[in-house]
């Protein structure tokens, strides 16, 4: 599903069986799953089955609500080929109620209350809910996401139970209050949100540092590197000598601590630039192009037009009017799910 709003403000679409007949509560859940993630064969183990979703769409990422009865859920390399998905999503699932298991990559994880879990809709996995259950999830471009937290993108991370205590019940519980909030309040929702891709990456990275003791001293160290190009990007004069000297590290360690992650010092520094320079054509429709360039660090249009459209796959005017579609496409329909 699509997840550009150009206003800033999400208009939250809600999918209930309880809105539909019994005859055809299954089809209208399976159809409503695939529109709010992916496409994905289910079987509900009550045929009295009933469900909800709840999902608002943030530009950068998006975040649903979904309670329902028992299910299974399977997606198969058969669903993946032939679907039309024009994007990759990583989901962080964050579970409140109720458990189940889940498959992916090889690995199996059981999901409880306290816990979250990580997993990759460009992947085969299954679902399996024996009761009724709820969770709040977290939908992220797969690429960005990981890129975003100085990861190299694999499956080393799926699957794998994280337990929710310590600085990670922050997390869970801004992702909770965000979606609470979202129900009742869009504009409120709305100013928490720039947070929120930031949180999700710091999930990611805790993820894989307790995957891999080996890898902690440079993962903080590219932590701190990711968080001081996010507090200085309007600078145009930042490059590896400025973030080194920022970061108390040398120029080698700074390029080793971004080594294996796909992404040099530079051209980590340029996707962020991109990634900020979306959230504000979708949001700050009041400003022009050439000031937002400038805003977020770049110093000439032509270099801004480049790079964007080499992160992004289109023009800044033209990703401007698709946020723009797409929120409107989205409000309606909220409007008739609603």
């Amino acid at each position: 599903m699509s997840q550009q709003d150009a206003t800033g403000t999400p208009g939250t679409t809600t999918w209930c069986t309880q809105a539909v007949g019994t005859d055809v509560a299954i089809d209208y859940w399976r159809a409503a799953r695939r529109q709010a993630y992916v496409d994905a064969s289910l079987a509900p183990y009550d045929p009295n089955f009933r469900g909800e979703i709840s999902y608002a769409s943030y530009g950068d990422f998006a975040l649903s609500v979904k309670r329902a009865g028992g299910e299974k859920v399977d997606r198969t390399r058969t669903l993946i080929a032939r679907g039309d998905d024009d994007s990759e999503y990583v989901y962080a699932l964050f579970q409140y109620r109720g458990a189940g298991i889940i498959t992916q990559a090889g690995n199996t994880a059981e999901i409880m209350p306290g816990r979250a879990v990580i997993y990759d809709s460009a992947q085969p996995f299954s679902l399996d809910y024996k009761e009724s259950y709820e969770q709040v999830i977290v939908h992220l471009p797969a690429e960005r996401a990981f890129a975003d937290a100085g990861l190299r993108r694999t499956t080393d991370l799926l699957a794998v139970p994280i337990v929710v205590d310590g600085a990670l019940s922050a997390v869970s519980a801004f992702f909770r209050n965000l979606a609470a909030t979202q129900a009742v309040d869009s504009v409120g929702a709305s100013l928490l949100a720039p947070h929120a891709m930031t949180l999700a990456s710091s999930l990611l990275a805790y993820a894989a540092r307790t995957r891999s003791t080996d890898d902690s001293p440079v993962l903080l160290q590219r932590q701190r590197a990711l968080s001081y190009m996010r507090n200085h990007l309007g600078d145009p004069d930042l490059d590896v000598d400025r973030i080194a000297v920022g970061c108390h590290v040398s120029r080698r360690t700074l390029h080793r601590v971004f080594d294996g992650t796909g992404q040099t010092v530079m051209s980590q520094l340029r996707m962020l630039r991109v990634d900020a320079a979306q959230r504000l054509l979708a949001s700050q429709t009041h400003l022009s192009v050439e000031s937002i360039a400038r805003e977020v660090g770049f110093v000439s249009d032509t270099h801004f037009y480049r790079s964007f459209r080499s992160v992004a796959g289109v023009t800044p005017g033209e990703y401007r009017q698709l946020a723009r579609q797409d929120a409107i496409d989205l409000r309606a329909r909220a409007g008739r799910s609603g």
